[in-house]
């Protein structure tokens, strides 16, 4: 499993390779936007269990009130777990969509 920095990465990598300009770490007066585009902010979490994905909501709705909410899509995205089922669709009526990657661990 990556870590969440290494996840930030990863998706800057690919939101750049298909030509969408990306923001790392973007200083608002109530914290840090993980990542923002023109048309989304993200926030990773590296494993969306029930605490970080309501922290990475209040984060989210928070933010969008400084960046013109109405222009940006609010995404979460983070490492699956057995919360994330149960969360998402919550969530994804209080317009934040929920992305959440395989958390795979390698086999020996």
């Amino acid at each position: 499993m990556i870590s969440e920095r290494e996840m930030e990465a990863s998706i800057v990598r690919h939101l750049t390779r298909v030509g969408v300009p990306v923001q790392r770490q973007v200083r608002v007066r109530s914290g840090i936007i993980d990542l923002l585009t023109p048309a989304a902010m993200y926030e990773v979490k590296r494993l969306l269990t029930r605490v970080a994905m309501w922290q990475g909501l209040g984060q989210l709705l928070v933010y969008a009130r400084e960046v013109t909410p109405t222009r940006h899509h609010r995404v979460l995205i983070g490492h699956h777990t057995g919360d994330t089922e149960r969360l998402a669709p919550v969530f994804n009526a209080l317009g934040v969509t929920v992305y959440a990657c395989a958390a795979t661990t390698p086999r020996r």
